[in-house]
């Protein structure tokens, strides 16, 4: 916004194929037990104003998101998942009938954003769940959720700008390193939409399976993030999702 009012210079903001969303420990040895209820994690997730935050935090160009993956990778359905509000009574009525009514404690892990994570902290407190911050490197965080300490994370995944969905989604559900679910039924139909070559048997794995991850509140897809660019006033330009700068398109007014 500051530089935008630079006589000289333009800004422009464009939509990246990095998504956000929320993580969650949902095995047995969760640091985190009432994650075990989809209850408390449907909680987590009304309680947040995701439209709000990508507006306000992120800027122009971020879009809500209602399932894993970004909306332009091939097999990215979500036709079949549930769409969920921002709705603070039900999520409130969630975690007492959850056994919760006064709240419960836990730590948000996370590594970018920072702003974007105390958003989330102080919507957690509005329905009574006391987060605890845990910011730090990606690696470290990483390493904390492999080893099973992390019960909640506030997790971004760009793809490496692959428009596709085998890029994005089965890393966290398809019994990788960084599955904390592992859910079978989700796994089996990620695995069967990696690897047919009919379009037709793709999609509809990967539908059913996002629409799974939803179903359970395994996660909480939240918005895409955006990437902001300068540039001399004068110079036409386009931004693309996969944030790569296609130099021979561009030309001066």
């Amino acid at each position: 916004r500051q530089l935008g009012g630079v006589p000289h210079l333009r800004t422009k903001s464009g939509e990246t194929m990095r998504i956000v969303f929320l993580h969650f420990n949902t095995m047995e040895n969760t640091p985190v037990p009432a994650l075990r209820d989809p209850r408390v994690r449907e909680a987590i997730g009304l309680s947040i104003d995701r439209a709000a935050m990508a507006r306000s935090l992120v800027g122009k160009g971020s879009r809500v998101l209602n399932v894993l993956c970004y909306p332009s990778q091939t097999g990215c359905v979500e036709d079949k998942a549930p769409k969920f509000p921002y709705d603070v009574p039900r999520a409130r009525k969630l975690l007492a009938d959850a056994g919760y009514p006064n709240g419960l404690e836990i730590d948000l892990y996370a590594y970018r954003e920072r702003e974007q994570s105390e958003a989330m902290v102080n919507y957690l407190r509005a329905i009574g769940i006391k987060a605890n911050l845990r910011f730090m490197q990606y690696a470290a965080m990483r390493d904390a959720a492999r080893g099973g300490k992390a019960g909640v994370l506030h997790q971004t995944w760009g793809s490496f700008s692959v428009n596709d969905v085998s890029a994005s989604t089965p890393v966290y559900y398809k019994f990788g390193p960084d599955d904390i679910s592992r859910d079978e039924a989700v796994r089996a139909l990620l695995e069967k939409g990696d690897s047919s070559v009919d379009l037709n048997v793709r999609k509809a794995a990967y539908a059913e399976a996002l629409a799974i991850i939803q179903q359970k509140w395994l996660a909480i897809p939240l918005y895409t993030l955006t990437s902001h660019y300068v540039a001399a006033k004068d110079l036409e330009f386009n931004t693309y999702a996969d944030e790569l700068p296609r130099f021979w398109e561009m030309s001066w007014k």
